[in-house]
């Protein structure tokens, strides 16, 4: 069975995938307001960062180190699936030019009522 994806929920994994590409601090700002909640939580293996400002600081950190100064990009896979409130989104970073990809990923995102993240889990996955 193929699972078809609302054009909301595309829109949505598109925008978070953008965010952690965005070199504009004004609108990065505005894209971690909009999608997240005010006191969302973002998680890896080896952190949890709660609330927009250390939300920001995390993908401003991810930012700084791998697309400005390290010159990848974060690059989404075509397998958003969703059901039940939860979004689940595959990534890899690739050289901005092209290229083997370097890292590679899988988030989960549980939505809250208003249909912004509440909680965002981000796997790092084997390349």
């Amino acid at each position: 069975m193929i699972h078809v994806v609302s054009e909301k929920i595309a829109a949505l994994a598109a925008a978070y995938n953008a965010v952690w590409n965005e070199p504009d601090a004004g609108l990065r700002r505005k894209a971690i307001e909009d999608l997240w909640t005010e006191a969302a939580i973002h998680c890896t293996d080896t952190r949890e960062e709660k609330g927009h400002d250390a939300i920001e600081a995390r993908i401003v950190e991810a930012f700084d180190k791998f697309v400005d100064k390290g010159s990848y990009t974060f690059e989404p896979l075509n397998n958003v699936s969703h059901h039940h409130g939860v979004i689940r989104l595959g990534w890899v970073m690739v050289p901005s030019g092209g290229g083997k990809t370097l890292g590679a990923g899988t988030v989960f995102i549980l939505l809250s009522e208003d249909g912004r993240i509440a909680r965002d889990y981000q796997f790092t996955d084997e390349v």
